[in-house]
């Protein structure tokens, strides 16, 4: 009867000590404890249940959008000349010239040609001016080259020989766009035809990285979006032309999430640059341990964007760069949840957790019991002790 109340006395005692999370050896909170972290913390978490209209919300808020959405083709194909532009102005006169061949001599001329007379380089002053001999001060604001063609040869028709009037861009000093990237950085300059993105990227030397794992960011005046590499190669829509003033950043950017608790393997991940979903997730960590894990335990830690939740859901408690804590909660023992897992996509930084099991606490009590009791039967088989007494 002893040897009974001893044991009975023991249960009790760990079953009390049970009651305290950090009693049991552990990977990390129980399922209960999670789904009362809202509760216990003021708000400041909010757990939330996976389901298909949240996963859609989600992906709606989510999306992110595409260079040819946000960035509108320039429709002006003609490149206007700026301040600071140098150019090149060439001028032919019909015999005998009248203004610009000083080496033209009638007696040694014989039929009918042309002379050709090549300026110095004009730079375009701070007010848009170039200065042309017998012209005068040619504006070149809003202007491209074909228009500043004109406007020479126009003043110069009743001064010179049937002239004509070819201005060519040599150096290109204000339509030029930065480039970052880890081969190298360095200012494009534009041309006319229009440089698009991946034009840029080889300029500069490419990639050394694989294209799914590249990022490029687009900054245009107060706009900044990123895409990966891999949809420009793959969208042709998305190799939109660049602007002057525009910053291209081309880094290399590993999105991983990290897995804790109870799964084959615990460690981070790295993924594409294109995003993958849960059921992805959890196929390249082995998935959930079917000895330990609970199925209706998967949770997903992210500081999110506020935006995307419902009322119900709003938090007051923000991190200081505005994003709420929030801990999503999958129930994988329902079939239906991986058709909805399809469509939630895993985060940069995200955290997956899988709880043991609430059997697999009961069977680390149990062994705990087992512990303490077995060696004081195996003494008291030995005659050394006496629990009778």
């Amino acid at each position: 009867m002893k040897k009974i109340n001893l044991i009975i006395s023991l249960c009790f005692l760990l079953t009390t000590l049970s009651s305290c999370s950090s009693f049991l050896p552990s990977s990390g909170p129980a399922r209960v404890s999670i789904e009362g972290a809202d509760k216990s913390s003021n708000q400041a978490i909010q757990v939330i249940e996976v389901n298909s209209s949240l996963t859609q919300n989600i992906l709606n808020n989510q999306k992110k959008k595409l260079f040819s959405e946000i960035f509108k083709e320039n429709k002006t194909k003609d490149y206007n000349i700026k301040p600071g532009d140098v150019l090149e102005v060439n001028i032919w006169e019909a015999d005998p010239p009248l203004l610009f061949n000083s080496s033209y001599n009638p007696l040694t001329a014989g039929g009918v040609g042309s002379n050709k007379t090549t300026l110095p380089e004009q730079i375009v002053n701070s007010e848009g001016f170039i200065s042309i001999p017998f012209a005068g001060k040619i504006s070149t604001t809003n202007k491209n080259i074909s228009q500043i063609e004109e406007e020479i040869l126009q003043t110069l028709k009743s001064k010179a020989n049937q002239p004509q009037v070819l201005v060519r861009l040599i150096k290109n000093l204000t339509s030029q766009i930065t480039v970052v990237s880890e081969t190298n950085s360095a200012l494009i300059p534009l041309s006319p035809k229009g440089e698009k993105i991946l034009d840029v990227i080889a300029a500069v030397g490419g990639i050394k990285s694989s294209a799914n794992k590249v990022t490029v960011q687009l900054n245009r005046e107060d706009i900044v979006q990123s895409i990966s590499l891999e949809q420009i190669i793959k969208d042709s829509k998305q190799n939109i032309k660049l602007e002057p003033g525009d910053v291209l950043t081309i880094f290399y950017q590993p999105n991983s999430f990290t897995v804790l608790g109870a799964t084959i393997k615990n460690d981070e991940v790295s993924f594409e640059g294109q995003g993958i979903n849960l059921v992805q997730a959890l196929a390249r960590i082995g998935g959930i341990n079917d000895n330990r894990g609970d199925v209706k335990g998967l949770f997903i830690f992210r500081f999110e964007d506020p935006e995307i939740l419902d009322a119900k859901y709003k938090t007051k408690i923000l991190t200081p760069d505005g994003k709420a804590a929030i801990i999503y909660q999958v129930d994988m023992s329902d079939p239906a949840t991986f058709f909805v897992s399809q469509n939630f996509q895993i985060k940069n930084k995200d955290v997956l957790y899988v709880s043991n099991s609430p059997a697999t606490e009961l069977q680390k009590f149990l062994n705990i019991v087992l512990s303490i009791t077995t060696p004081i039967f195996n003494l008291d088989r030995l005659g050394i002790i006496d629990v009778k007494n």
